[in-house]
């Protein structure tokens, strides 16, 4: 405990143009459990870098990496340096990193929203590069759970990324807790899908490339942090069944033997009821047909090696189309999955559950004609986030799975997966990344004459780097202006030298020049030439 009559100020140096993409660090920023309030301490030696003149338009920053979500907005409460005085604080001389999971009972948004987002935060503030120096920037680094969920059942991963256990806000009784050093603003563009807050779900728009880099990143970082628990040895190869305790598959045992049948693989089940997550993700570590009910555990397949098969599983009325978080990870550049999704088409192959809990897609709380519009229609439309009946009603129905149509999509997937369609690009190729000529070298000008006009010749040497850059064509770009006038002369060629006739006699001109290799334009040359006629 700090004596209550010591003072505190605060600082803060925030980067970013708005809250979703701005990032603070924060000295002495505080945390008032009573209140759920986030304190900063004006003094005179306060810094304050970076804060917007209306830092609630709508907030100075996102707590979680879902972009823009009113419920994970981050604020702090203003107090002067002396009312530091009033308040008995619990002083950490530690680096925190603040943010709010967003649902840390689902594993899909644990991995997509929080781990993979938060691993690249770290590195990008530690300034780390290979996995040897994440896993040392992860040591510098403890967690703040500022949301008001419990621990949850993936609370272990989140433990294993804090150098300590992480603080939860919810377990924070009376005293004000103040942090030496903290970080708040999850980086997003590890991101690859948005759940539909605003437009109906779908994937992000981002560059893929490098979305795969970031989960490559996080996968290499997972088997070396969590090597000794998640085993990832390749002793044998399945065909593997995902199964739940609700959207259940009634005929799994036909569904097992077909898959058995068409592969000649052995099978596993796995689920969260009877495996451990160690367990899982050892088993999908080394399968090469993965199979399972569109839901939460999919987002394992990330762990499949290249060339595998992954068979996504849609209640009836339910678009695979439409929902598509899992298909957009499998397909992802550089991954090399192979990818396909089975809908249940026959009214008579579901059984719904029109008595369960609302939450499970229950529907006996609604009037009876919006019952029966649910009951009569053949497919959930598009839809926003995140109760709609219908969509809810359909994707907890269980299903018969027909095996003659999933033999078939089945059946396809070995035939891409044999012929070896799908291929792994290596790491280095997978962002693809642009590379620019630099300035040409050496320019220089020779003037000749006769008796009415003069010609110019242009000479220069290629940038120094062009020869470490791959490329098809380079072309360079000459401009030639005469001194005190607009009028510009401009051609591209092919060579390191090139001649303007008839330009006039007796005439100042200024020459730059840039190179371009497959239409990437390097910088003009920082200098004009100057050329007298």
């Amino acid at each position: 405990l700090l004596p209550g009559n010591l003072k505190l100020s605060s600082s803060v140096w925030c980067y970013g143009s708005d809250n979703t993409n701005r990032h603070c660090r924060f000295r002495n920023l505080c945390f008032f459990p009573k209140t759920n309030d986030f304190v900063f301490f004006h003094g005179s030696k306060s810094v304050y870098f970076g804060i917007p003149e209306n830092r609630f338009n709508p907030a100075l920053a996102d707590l979680a990496s879902v972009e823009n979500h009113n419920t994970q907005y981050f604020h702090f409460t203003d107090m002067p340096e002396s009312e530091s005085q009033s308040f008995n604080k619990t002083f950490i001389d530690k680096r925190f990193f603040i943010f709010n999971r967003f649902n840390p009972g689902n594993l899909m948004h644990v991995l997509h929203d929080d781990l993979i987002p938060l691993i690249s935060s770290l590195k990008e503030i530690c300034g780390a590069v290979t996995i040897k120096e994440t896993q040392e920037c992860l040591k510098s680094f403890e967690l703040f759970l500022a949301d008001k969920h419990p621990p949850g059942m993936f609370f272990n991963l989140y433990e294993e990324l804090s150098a300590g256990s992480p603080v939860l806000a919810i377990n924070l009784t009376d005293n004000m807790i103040c942090f030496a050093e903290s970080f708040v603003g999850l980086r997003k563009h590890t991101l690859w899908y948005q759940y539909g807050f605003k437009i109906p779900q779908g994937p992000l728009k981002r560059d893929m490339k490098i979305v795969t880099h970031e989960v490559k990143i996080f996968i290499e970082m997972f088997r070396g942090k969590f090597g000794k628990k998640y085993s990832f040895t390749d002793d044998e190869s399945y065909a593997v069944l995902i199964t739940r305790n609700n959207r259940i598959i009634i005929n799994e045992a036909e569904v097992l033997e077909e898959l058995h049948k068409c592969s000649g693989l052995k099978m596993k089940k796995i689920s969260l009821e009877e495996n451990s997550l160690q367990e899982i993700i050892q088993v999908i570590h080394n399968s090469k047909v993965l199979v399972g009910m569109h839901g939460a555990l999919l987002v394992l397949l990330m762990f499949l090696k290249p060339n595998s098969i992954v068979i996504e599983l849609f209640p009836y009325g339910v678009n695979p189309d439409n929902y598509t978080p899992y298909k957009t990870l499998a397909t992802l550049p550089g991954f090399g999955l192979i990818y396909h999704a089975w809908r249940n088409t026959e009214l008579k192959n579901t059984i719904i559950k029109p008595d369960n809990p609302v939450e499970l897609g229950g529907i006996r709380h609604l009037p009876l004609t919006v019952q029966q519009q649910i009951l009569d229609s053949p497919e959930v439309p598009q839809h926003l986030c995140c109760n709609n009946p219908e969509w809810l009603f359909r994707i907890y129905q269980d299903t018969i799975v027909n095996i003659s149509s999933f033999s078939q999509v089945l059946q396809h997937a070995l035939l891409q997966q044999v012929e070896g369609k799908i291929f792994q690009q290596h790491n280095e190729n997978l962002i693809r990344r642009k590379l620019y000529p630099g300035e040409v070298q050496n320019l220089a000008c020779l003037v000749s004459s006769d008796e009415t006009w003069t010609s110019l010749v242009l000479s220069w040497e290629k940038p120094w780097n062009l020869k470490y850059i791959n490329f098809s064509l380079v072309v360079y770009e000459v401009l030639v202006q005469e001194v005190n006038t607009e009028k510009v002369h401009s051609v591209q060629v092919k060579t390191t030298k090139h001649t303007f006739y008839k330009l006039q006699q007796n005439t100042d001109y200024m020459i730059w020049l840039r190179c371009q290799v497959d239409g990437r334009s390097g910088h003009f040359s920082t200098y004009p030439l100057h050329c007298y006629t």
